[in-house]
């Protein structure tokens, strides 16, 4: 898959979420503001930083909806205009110069990175600004800040869920093997695989740890080979995914690899289509027929 495919992937998604914060300012800013001048959206990616590619498409998607909307007549005769932040200095900004203490900004929409989402989470409340969160999918994201955070791509979680009855139903894998990291959010993925699979008492599933010193990596990819999975779930982060799929595919294990939207980055996916065969791989987003 190509670099631009992503970015009019991104550019598609974020015309949605945007339109979707753009309907939820028109009942707010009635009562809270009155009917003249800009509405503010405080917009948070990266700008710098190795992510500034794909914060850079977001910023362009973000900015033709909002060309689109006030094209329109804006929201209720009001244009829209973006206010951003580079994600990637929110750690090192200070507080006083953040978009959560603006006060023109109506809404945050953003953050790519867990870490920083957690980081800006305690100003927002204490600002009570509603936060559309895109691109994030941990569970208590839409619960924190008591309804004040909205997360827009499905949970780990339910994508797991999916992608585990997926596996039974859709493939009819008799034998799955799940591969995971000593993390807690690792950890995570698998267990809720697991427990997807044995709910159906019709598919074989184990578990293997991937601590990835390369001194083990042999170790594993034997055990690998004796399990002869139908079906691989690797509950990893992109890059230690790219790592295991690679030396998976040069040892020649045919394997079905499924992923959560940690895998849902152009090299994880550009590697996997080119790489292994047959792949499936679960997105936030159909790449191929970009769909609303």
């Amino acid at each position: 898959m190509k670099k631009n495919v992503i970015k009019r992937v991104i550019i598609v998604f974020l015309l949605v979420f945007l339109f979707a914060g753009l309907a939820g300012c028109e009942n707010a800013e009635q009562v809270t503001l009155e009917n003249k001048g800009y509405l503010y959206l405080g917009f948070i990616v990266p700008q710098s930083g190795p992510l500034s590619q794909i914060g850079e498409s977001a910023i362009r998607g973000a900015q033709l909806a909002v060309d689109a909307a006030n094209a329109a007549g804006g929201v209720q005769g009001r244009p829209v205009k973006l206010r951003l932040e580079d994600e990637a200095r929110i750690v090192n900004e200070p507080v006083s110069r953040r978009l959560a203490r603006d006060p023109r900004v109506l809404m945050i929409i953003g953050h790519l990175m867990e870490r920083t989402f957690e980081a800006g989470r305690p100003d927002y409340i204490e600002a009570g600004l509603p936060v559309l969160v895109p691109f994030l999918s941990g569970d208590d994201v839409s619960v924190s800040g008591q309804g004040q955070f909205f997360r827009l791509m499905t949970s780990d979680s339910a994508q797991t869920r999916a992608l585990a009855d997926y596996a039974v139903s859709g493939m009819k894998s008799g034998r799955i093997l799940v591969i995971h990291e000593e993390t807690d959010f690792s950890r995570g993925l698998a267990q809720t695989f697991v427990h997807a699979v044995n709910q159906t008492n019709t598919s074989n599933v184990e578990t293997m740890v991937y601590s990835n010193p390369k001194e083990n990596i042999s170790t594993l990819i034997n055990q690998v080979k004796s399990k002869k999975p139908e079906t691989v779930f690797l509950a990893l982060d992109g890059l230690q995914a790219i790592s295991l799929a690679k030396t998976m595919s040069d040892q020649k294990i045919r394997a079905v690899i499924l992923g959560t939207h940690a895998l849902a980055f152009s090299d994880v996916v550009c590697f996997l289509e080119n790489n292994s065969s047959p792949v499936f791989l679960s997105l936030p987003f159909d790449y191929k027929n970009a769909d609303p």
